[in-house]
């Protein structure tokens, strides 16, 4: 009886080999894939520029931007039942309010950039590599979707969404900072809550704000909300060149308002003798 031979095809050791080549490749690749990403994130963008907040002009936009988001703002939603309200605010405005404010950030050197159409957010954190002592540099950029109401009794869909996350120049997945944003809802409602109380003078005033600010976050239409007893709507939000504007209109569901009656004057009656 005949002992069966093991297998000695010369296949076997070929295929192995072929396989170590092809791990060592794509683990190589991966290798350069890899480094050029570190390098890309280490990277400061050329367009960032932080803004600097030592000189007068700086101060003077700072005391602009707040006029413009205390008075202002306030006359603005004030007067939406009268009609529409336009209220702006500049890039070098937001950006001298940032930058005296910077102190209590978790970041440094934050710069905003308005586009037409896009919002970018800029800073630098400790949390990115990179060889500057404040870290490297992290963008977000945020899209403006406006739909016009389609019949008087409807309301424009206006939605803030985040169009692209950037460490240095490689970009990254826009879900990492979507979560960190619905986790982080909560405290950035209530600053921004806090600062409009501030400005405002009362915090009654702004009503429902929370669920429209928590809205914003998620990237849900701005809904209508209630200023001082005025039911108002976001009618638009325009990003050009440098400027932010949003147009305040009355909420088709608001009350008519009745303008008041002129006041006669009348002649005295002559008395009779």
């Amino acid at each position: 009886m005949s002992i069966p031979s093991p297998n000695l095809s010369p296949k076997s050791p070929r295929r192995r080999r072929r396989f170590r080549r092809w791990f060592l490749m794509a683990l190589a690749l991966l290798v350069v894939l890899a480094v050029i990403a570190w390098l890309l994130i280490r990277m400061t963008p050329s367009w960032y520029v932080p803004f600097d907040s030592t000189s007068q002009h700086a101060i003077d936009l700072m005391d602009r931007a707040q006029l413009r988001l205390g008075s202002k703002l306030h006359n603005a939603m004030e007067s939406v039942p009268v009609g529409e309200q336009s209220w702006s605010i500049s890039q070098d405005e937001v950006n001298a309010l940032i930058a005296a404010r910077r102190g209590s950030l978790p970041v440094t050197g934050p710069l905003v950039i308005f586009t037409p159409g896009k919002i970018t957010l800029a800073a630098r954190s400790k949390y990115i590599p990179s060889g500057n002592p404040d870290g490297g540099v992290g963008s977000v950029v945020i899209r403006i979707l406006h739909t016009p109401a389609q019949s008087p009794s409807e309301l424009p869909a206006n939605a803030i969404k985040i169009h692209s996350v950037w460490l240095g120049y490689l970009p990254v997945p826009k879900a990492i900072v979507e979560s960190r944003l619905a986790s982080m809802a909560p405290e950035i409602v209530a600053a921004v809550q806090q600062q409009m109380s501030l400005q405002a003078g009362a915090s009654p005033r702004i009503q429902k704000i929370e669920p429209t600010l928590t809205g914003v976050l998620y990237g849900e239409p701005l809904p209508e909300f209630t200023y001082n007893q005025r039911q108002i709507i976001i009618k638009e939000i325009r990003v050009d060149e440098g400027l932010f504007t949003i147009i305040f209109a009355p909420s088709p569901h608001a009350p008519a308002v009745v303008p008041p009656r002129p006041h006669l004057k009348t002649s005295p009656v002559p008395s009779k003798k």
